[in-house]
């Protein structure tokens, strides 16, 4: 009897390692440009070069993916609605370009409108197995109406971080500058994140923004979660998060076009 168990257990093992392999070659579902109308099958790593919303992601070349963002979230003052449209285009799979326009309505206060318009460039300088990233840009507000983009700021930072089959774990350090006579300052933000693949085409995502500034009263301490599902090259995310100091909520919804 025990050798029959012995020898149960070894078949039950083998089977399992062997479902394992097809697992990791076989990870997600359609059919990528590359591969032939044929063969419905995508590798784990065609499934991670899809999904943008991993934080490591980064556009091949001639990719370009366009991010709608929206969002609703209430703090001490007001209610707020942001909504946000960003291109981003891999000019090589090395440098990437990138763009985006905000808005924003506040329901109990005079602040609504357009609120500004950033870009930047990224360049990938380590390729593995850790990654890392330097970016730098410029975000052009100047919108008397909206406090949070009234004064031009510049930007730049690095992030670094690993891939796995099944998780990423990255962390991306900031630092913003204003230059202005009355409310110039500078501040530092940290914004490590983990990323599970839980399945081929579903990830969970937890992440945080820590935002130190020379002016006190804009230190932030974010704390926030993201659910995606991908079809394809269409990614769909829904996420919430926390502020600690403003006690500030916020929960919205994200779509991701990648071409």
């Amino acid at each position: 009897m025990r050798k029959f168990f012995t020898t149960l257990a070894c078949v039950c093992l083998a089977s399992w390692s062997a479902h394992a392999d097809l697992q990791e070659e076989n990870f997600g579902y359609g059919t990528p440009p590359s591969e032939s109308a044929s063969d419905p099958r995508v590798t784990r790593a065609q499934a991670i070069a899809l999904d943008t919303e991993d934080p490591l992601w980064f556009a091949q070349q001639a990719d370009f993916l366009f991010r709608t963002t929206a969002s609703y979230g209430r703090n001490q003052r007001d209610d707020i609605l942001r909504a946000s449209q960003s291109v981003t285009a891999g000019v090589n799979n090395r440098l990437n370009i990138f763009a985006d326009i905000k808005y924003q309505q506040n329901f109990d206060w005079p602040e609504d409108g357009f609120s500004g318009l950033g870009f930047g460039l990224a360049y990938r300088f380590n390729d593995g197995p850790f990654m890392s990233d330097v970016f730098g840009g410029l975000e052009l507000r100047g919108n008397r109406h909206v406090p949070e983009f009234a004064t031009n700021t510049w930007f730049g930072g690095v992030k670094i971080g690993r891939q796995w089959s099944w998780a990423t774990l990255a962390a991306t350090a900031k630092s913003s500058w204003i230059f202005d006579e009355n409310q110039g300052m500078a501040y530092l933000n940290f914004m490590p994140e983990a990323y599970f693949r839980l399945t081929g085409t579903v990830s969970l995502g937890i992440y945080s923004d820590l935002q130190k500034s020379t002016t006190p009263s804009f230190d932030r301490e974010w704390l926030g979660g993201k659910f995606s599902i991908r079809y394809g090259r269409t990614v769909y995310t829904g996420f919430v998060a926390y502020e600690f100091e403003l006690d500030e909520w916020r929960g919205g919804g994200r779509l991701n076009l990648l071409f």
